[in-house]
């Protein structure tokens, strides 16, 4: 049986500079402006060492062809058996009957659902204006979807996102409207509710009456339709081509064949597909973090070395970030998780969640939890202030000269005069002040592939709590090669930036 110890190293930076799995487990974050070869630099060599070692893992597309280029990944390495192509028409992933077989009954299973519908739910509310991070937005949704579930449970054995759909677009307005609950399907579907519900029910349904007929007519006009439009176009998404085949028909696929170490391409571009690709990929990509922290041994410990690590990948990853992303980054390490997102800038992500103090709140966290930086070239400003202030300010120390002529006689601007009587006085001094260690003009001239570059990419590399051995500094200038082949790089150093080589083991099973 394969074992992966933290300690297994996956790249080499420098001679005596390693990168293990368990510095992969604090998860990495890769910046770089387009064609800075962010991708086919440090994202390529990442994603390689972990194909090499025998992980599994999923990979989201942003781009059209880039599902061409993870196949390609995965070809080179030798992984190519492992690949699983996720795409309309050949494979299908319904996650609501994954969740729902999931331990637990009742209560608990609606609670798995109304979780994954929430992740799908937070992407679906940026389309539409709505602030992410707004606690009372998304407790509102929660509400919703909670009592809908119950009745939908309740009346149909089963999980119906299309009846949830009715509800959601038939909930009476006003109190009013409860004097004719013929003109209203939701209020239809809760008297069947109320008839078919068992005693252990009973509580449930007497909540979501309250809900429906109460609370959900008391709210302001403006809060409802914010609700109710976000609600209805995603659940209006699941039932429409490629989500109704791709997640609520029948399952080919699941985050368990990823656990066994299968690499599933999720091919649904968010390049064609706009929303309905952020939604199938954060689909997987929730399932998938559930998933790692549910595997056996891990609550025990008795899983240790032979758990196999598990990547998500994502290129462009501001489309598919979502809040839980911070919280499976604090248990990562244990669960043997990997995250790897690159992305050309900061701005994208508060582009994609908000801009507002809750959105930059949500970024900053989510970024403060991916411990493994590589800034490749980039001219945007915010982005390399906040590299440079990533790596931190050091005490520098600065010397001042200034220099005083005085003239002496009647004509101090005559040449006799200044040569006369001149004088000249020089004062020198140092002083000690906090500087950015690199500066954030670093970024703006790093290498950029190619062939005028001798198809080298520059990243500046900062890992948490690491002091590198090649400059005894926080951070370090590292080159890639673009060619890099299968079984490892050309010569690693010159005498001022080290080449990157992938020393991942190949794991044979």
């Amino acid at each position: 049986m394969p074992n992966w110890p933290l300690s297994t190293e996956l790249l080499r930076w420098s001679p005596r500079d390693r990168w293990t799995l368990e510095h992969a487990c604090l998860g990495s974050l890769i910046t770089g402006a387009i064609g800075s070869g962010k991708t086919s630099g440090p994202f390529q060599y990442v994603i390689r060492s972990f194909l090499r070692a025998g992980f599994g893992g999923i990979f989201l597309c942003a781009k059209v062809d880039a599902a061409k280029e993870y196949l390609e990944l995965a070809d080179k390495e030798g992984r190519s058996k492992d690949v699983i192509r996720f795409r309309p028409g050949d494979h299908g992933f319904n996650f609501l009957t994954y969740e729902a077989r999931r331990p637990g009954a009742g209560k608990a299973i609606i609670e798995n659902i109304l979780l994954i519908l929430m992740q799908a739910a937070e992407v679906a509310s940026r389309k539409h204006g709505n602030r992410a991070g707004d606690d009372f937005f998304e407790e509102a949704m929660k509400q919703l979807l909670r009592n809908c579930l119950h009745l939908v449970i309740i009346t149909t054995g089963g999980v119906d996102l299309g009846v949830i759909l009715e509800i959601v677009q038939s909930l009476p307005q006003r109190r009013n409207d409860l004097e004719e609950p013929e003109k209203f399907r939701s209020l239809q579907i809760l008297a069947e509710a109320e008839r078919k519900a068992t005693p252990d029910r009973a509580e449930e349904i007497k909540m979501a009456r309250q809900y429906i007929t109460q609370a959900w007519p008391s709210l302001a006009d403006r809060t409802r339709s914010s609700i109710a439009i976000t609600l209805e176009v995603l659940l209006d998404s699941f039932m429409r081509y490629p989500l109704r085949d791709l997640l609520l028909g029948k399952t080919t696929v699941s985050p368990d064949d990823v656990l066994a170490g299968k690499l599933i391409v999720i091919d649904v571009a968010v390049k064609e597909f706009d929303l309905i690709g952020k939604i199938a990929g954060v689909i997987w990509k929730y399932s998938l973090q559930r998933a790692i922290e549910r595997r056996p041994g891990l609550a025990d410990q008795s899983g240790g070395d032979s758990l196999r690590p598990i990547f998500i990948a994502a290129d462009e990853a501001q489309f598919w970030a979502s809040s839980s992303d911070t919280l499976f980054q604090t248990t990562a390490r244990n669960a043997r998780g990997l995250t790897v997102y690159a992305t050309q800038n900061l701005p994208n992500f508060y582009a994609e969640m908000g801009g507002d103090g809750a959105g930059k709140a949500r970024v900053d966290s989510l970024l403060g939890n991916l411990q493994n930086r590589f800034a490749c070239q980039n001219l945007e400003i915010q982005t390399n202030h906040w590299s440079a202030e990533s790596i931190g300010k050091i005490i520098v120390k600065r010397k001042g000269k200034s220099v005083t002529h005085n003239y002496q006689g009647p004509d101090q601007y005559s040449i006799v005069a200044r040569l006369a009587g001149m004088s000249r006085s020089v004062n020198e001094s140092e002083s000690e002040q906090l500087d950015y260690d690199v500066q954030p003009r670093a970024f703006t001239g790093l290498l950029r592939g190619g062939q005028p570059n001798a198809f080298n990419v520059e990243a500046i590399l900062t890992s948490a709590g690491e002091r590198f051995a090649f400059n005894n500094e926080r951070w370090l200038k590292v080159s890639f090669d673009q060619r890099v082949s299968g079984n490892g790089s050309r010569s690693w150093f010159n005498q001022t930036t080290p080449q990157a080589s992938i020393t991942a083991p190949r794991i044979t099973e």
